[in-house]
């Protein structure tokens, strides 16, 4: 939210759109769709999609145990466009959410967090990092409100 903030009093972010990956389809397949929706919502205005981590690489993937090739979204969007700029988030310490609560790097009680930097490193991609990340709370629609 931080960066979507600064984007936006920057005048670098216009229009904001969410997208979701398919759910219940394989992985390959969500990721097709969820670059389909990219590529059909583009417009002339600067354009950031954040997306999980193995969503945004831009090669082929294989995971841990399997042989076979998954294509990411982020390699999907740049067979469409070639010259996508690409990025990342890069979290320093705390806590995110997949299947669980995990923890990026611990501070030590004597380490001052430094402030969140966005920059452009040697290879031409974006980094965006962050101090320390938090779980965000988010409320379920499905459950009934009392």
């Amino acid at each position: 939210f931080a960066l979507l903030k600064k984007l936006k009093e920057e005048g670098l972010l216009e229009k904001f759109v969410c997208f979701d990956q398919g759910g219940g389809a394989s992985w390959d397949k969500r990721d097709e769709n969820m670059a389909r929706n990219i590529i059909e919502n583009l417009t002339e205005a600067p354009t950031l999609v954040v997306a999980g981590n193995l969503h945004t690489k831009t090669e082929p993937i294989t995971f841990e145990g399997e042989a076979d090739e998954h294509h990411p979204m982020g390699e999907q969007v740049k067979k469409g466009i070639p010259n996508v700029s690409s990025g990342r988030i890069e979290y320093l310490t705390g806590e995110f959410h997949n299947y669980g609560t995990r923890n990026f790097g611990e501070k030590s009680a004597n380490d001052d967090l430094p402030t969140a930097r966005f920059f452009k490193d040697g290879s031409g991609l974006y980094i965006f990092e962050l101090p320390e990340a938090h779980v965000a709370v988010v409320p379920n629609p499905s459950e009934s409100l009392s």
